[in-house]
């Protein structure tokens, strides 16, 4: 019998088997490749303007109004094919376009009053248009993995629920309408957690937060219809903000600064709420009310601090509830320099009689 190995085919060797080998490179695209992709892309935009200025000629308001969001559509497709065809720097490009041409088909509808929109607010409006657009394209960013997208959605979607909550206040309560506005945001902002991507999930935090500010600016003039308004209005507020604070990411080696500032919000709204909600309409005994209740309120916070818990994040809070005691307890104390400076005029201009008579 013959040997195993006679009239056996020869093995080939295995490109890259052997110990050094180089590691298999991504397939690259030649020039004529991308020549041509780029070619049919300007082809394609060059049909898609001819056939949208046709359109435009024979078609109403209403319909124009239609292509334009059709055409975005395409555009945002197209993005997704580019990225598919591993074209990304151009797919985020011809994304952008498509945000854009969102925005303006909403601003059109809005400017011709098309399918009734005249009937409805402003403010309602855009809310719900820009929440569109920011679903649209959150949704269009998901499906095909582009990033910018994403950030518009991020970046559209507080603007749409602050103007949503401004346009509930009635007309004449602007105050009331920011603070809704702000308080809603603020709330977004706390869901901002469960945003996978960290950019977005920045974007909506810091509009989050800055919403929340313009709430806690505007809380002393928010619902002047509502008897003690603004203690409701300053109490709701802390109530977001401790929301937000559970809410925003902590870090082992130290309070971070989403924390801090969470914190101060706190510190600072609780006890403006019995100090301007409560103590202001009080008349008189204002002037005593206001720094007892702050004190309080300043006292109840740095109890929490013996809460391990909560330790590291009540100590910001304490530190702004005690500034609002502080400022709170200043009027108080100019009236009592005050008496005292009379009192001591008073006893002096006495002295000076008894000492003449």
């Amino acid at each position: 019998p013959l040997p195993p190995h006679v009239g056996a085919a020869p093995e080939t060797p295995v490109r890259g088997a052997g110990p050094g080998a180089a590691p298999p490179t991504a397939p690259r695209r030649s020039g004529v490749q991308v020549l041509l992709l780029a070619l049919g892309v300007v082809l394609l935009s060059v049909a898609a303007m001819v056939f949208l200025f046709f359109a435009f000629v024979v078609a109403d308001l209403e319909m124009r109004s239609l292509i334009t969001a059709a055409v975005s559509v395409i555009v945002l497709v197209l993005a997704w094919f580019l990225r598919a065809r591993r074209l990304p720097g151009t797919a985020e490009g011809v994304s952008a376009v498509g945000a854009v041409l969102l925005v303006l088909d909403a601003w059109i509808i809005r400017a011709n009053g098309l399918f009734g929109t005249e009937r409805v607010e402003s403010a309602a409006y855009w809310g719900a248009a820009l929440l569109v657009v920011a679903a649209v394209l959150a949704g269009a960013g998901i499906l095909s993995r582009l990033r910018l997208p994403r950030l518009a959605a991020a970046a559209l979607a507080p603007a749409g629920v602050f103007l949503g909550g401004f346009a509930i206040a009635p007309d004449d309560e602007v105050a009331t309408g920011l603070w809704l506005g702000g308080t809603a945001v603020a709330l977004l902002g706390a869901a901002s957690r469960f945003i996978g991507p960290r950019p977005e999930r920045i974007i909506v935090r810091t509009f989050g937060f800055t919403g929340g500010g313009i709430a806690l600016a505007t809380a002393a003039w928010a619902l002047p219809s509502v008897g003690l308004g603004a203690f409701w209005s300053f109490l709701a507020v802390a109530l977001v903000w401790a929301v937000v604070l559970i809410a925003s990411p902590s870090s082992a080696a130290g309070t971070s600064g989403w924390r801090v500032l969470a914190s101060v919000a706190v510190g600072l709204s609780v006890p403006l709420a019995f100090v301007l909600g409560i103590a202001l309409d009080r008349g008189t005994t204002t002037v005593w009310l206001a720094p007892g209740l702050a004190a309080l309120v300043t006292c109840a916070i740095a109890a929490t601090r013996r809460m391990g818990a909560v330790r590291r994040d009540a100590l910001p809070a304490l530190l702004a509830a005690s500034a609002v005691a502080l400022a709170a307890t200043l009027p108080a104390l100019l009236i009592a320099l005050g008496g005292l400076a009379s009192l001591a005029s008073d006893v002096i201009g006495l002295w000076a009689l008894s000492a003449t008579a």
